[in-house]
């Protein structure tokens, strides 16, 4: 019961991210989005990283993957803004679904977790609904040489790994202090890099602050969630019960964003995805 709390949290958060985030980036670039989005959601994390009682582990192997966790997310994070940005989210949301071959792969390589023929063949219907969503008859490789779609398609393989590593850095922290610094790292980092862009980030802050503030509370939410769930199951199970978020983003894109070009497309290519992340939970 605890678990489907945790995923519930993650898989709402992520559909109230994913909705108001389209609308911002819609005028704005991603860089500023991308630092402060993050560095908001790090502000929902510190009362509870600091409350936590995490023991610092002695050896530097914990250190060098919180390290790595940081900069994958980094990478992760301006992806997913630029992805945004150029991609309606009624196929953004199915199209990055690709990213659950990757995590059933390197949670089999890496962590050692057991496969069976029910993630193989969920992971697969999943592939078919993606292909359906880009698949376009007048184009010889159907929509993937756009670039939103090729922005999602390198989002999805960067969260892929950050999962992997997300559960093995979980084995050393908490994800109180985890999910802090999982956002405060790439957060000012991000925020270096808008030296030059100050006037930019003046002017999202001023059109979107309430936006912003709701932004870094869903994603904190989702994360935390996801972290949590992490801790009770194997990642290559756990990870596509999160991806159910696609049909409430598709759903949101076409009424309240009206994204409503090719629409019944959009739609099956939806349903099969979610047949797949429904064949992986037999798994």
């Amino acid at each position: 019961m605890l678990a489907a709390l945790w995923i519930a949290f993650a898989i709402l958060g992520s559909t109230g991210v994913s909705l108001l985030s389209r609308v911002v980036l819609k005028d704005h670039f991603s860089l500023p989005f991308s630092a402060s989005s993050n560095l908001v959601a790090a502000a929902f994390f510190f009362p509870f990283a600091f409350f936590a009682r995490t023991a610092a582990p002695s050896a530097s192997f914990p250190w060098f993957l919180l390290l790595l966790a940081c900069a994958m997310w980094t990478l992760a994070t301006f992806s997913s803004a630029s992805s945004y940005r150029t991609t309606d989210i009624s196929v953004r949301a199915p199209l990055s679904q690709s990213r659950l071959l990757w995590t059933l792969l390197l949670g089999i390589v890496i962590l050692g977790e057991t496969i069976s023929f029910y993630r193989t063949l969920g992971v697969l219907i999943i592939f078919a609904g993606v292909f359906l969503l880009v698949w376009h008859p007048e184009r010889k490789f159907g929509s993937f040489r756009n670039v939103g779609v090729q922005l999602t398609l390198s989002y999805a393989f960067l969260t892929a790994i950050t999962a992997v590593i997300d559960k093995a850095v979980l084995g050393y922290f908490s994800p109180e202090f985890y999910g802090l610094v999982a956002f405060l790292v790439p957060g000012l980092f991000l925020l270096a890099l808008n030296i030059r862009r100050r006037g930019e980030l003046r002017r999202l802050w001023t059109g979107h602050a309430g936006r912003l503030v709701a932004i870094g509370f869903m994603t904190a939410i989702s994360y935390y969630g996801m972290l949590k769930a992490y801790q009770m199951f194997e990642v290559s199970f756990v990870y596509p019960f999160f991806q159910l978020s696609v049909v409430l983003t598709g759903l949101a894109g076409i009424v309240f964003l009206k994204e409503r070009e090719h629409l019944w497309q959009k739609i099956a290519a939806t349903l099969v995805v979610v047949a797949g992340s429904v064949v992986l939970k037999l798994g």
